[in-house]
């Protein structure tokens, strides 16, 4: 089965219409280092390799300005994390964050069918939430004839615990 790299996953929410932050996909440390400047100095460089944990692998790394990006990027591109080599880094601008939210998109071998993940309690250390309280993940039949209607949006983000405009926004 395929996997959706974060590059990847971005450009179709930018497709959909959803707000994300400017990034570049890049190769070497200068084109690394070039980015990181065409986003105002500050970035976060990120391994784009298809598996989640990738902060704690120490593959998700902050960077101001040229140098330490050249660095950085040196450092991270050519390396194996989680047993997956690192030929390609997201660089992203950094974003004030609000409230962490956990959306994934995943198929259900067992359905045969795709499915929402959701979680109002997290985002970046979902795995650890979920050991704590493996109910705060919602898990929803994605219809193949229809997709994931509005209303079924609506319903997972309450489900999960938002309310109000928060349930809608991230609904829609």
């Amino acid at each position: 089965m395929a996997r959706l790299l974060e590059d990847d996953a971005l450009g179709l929410l930018r497709e959909a219409g959803i707000d994300v932050p400017p990034y570049e996909t890049v190769s070497t440390p200068e084109a690394t280092a070039d980015a990181v400047m065409r986003l105002g100095g500050h970035a976060v460089l990120k391994a784009l390799i298809p598996v989640g944990g990738r902060g704690k692998a120490g593959a998700v790394q902050l960077v101001e300005g040229k140098e330490e990006a050249l660095a950085t990027s040196r450092a991270l591109l050519g390396k194996t994390i989680l047993h997956y080599p690192i030929t390609e880094l997201l660089v992203s601008a950094l974003v004030d964050i609000e409230r962490e939210l956990f959306v994934s998109f995943a198929f259900d071998s067992e359905t045969k069918r795709p499915q929402l993940l959701f979680s109002a309690e997290g985002g970046v250390d979902i795995e650890s939430i979920l050991k704590e309280n493996p109910a705060s993940l919602i898990r929803h039949p994605i219809s193949l004839l229809h997709g994931l209607t509005d209303l079924d949006a609506q319903r997972v983000t309450e489900r999960g615990g938002l309310n109000g405009d928060a349930a809608t926004n991230v609904a829609t």
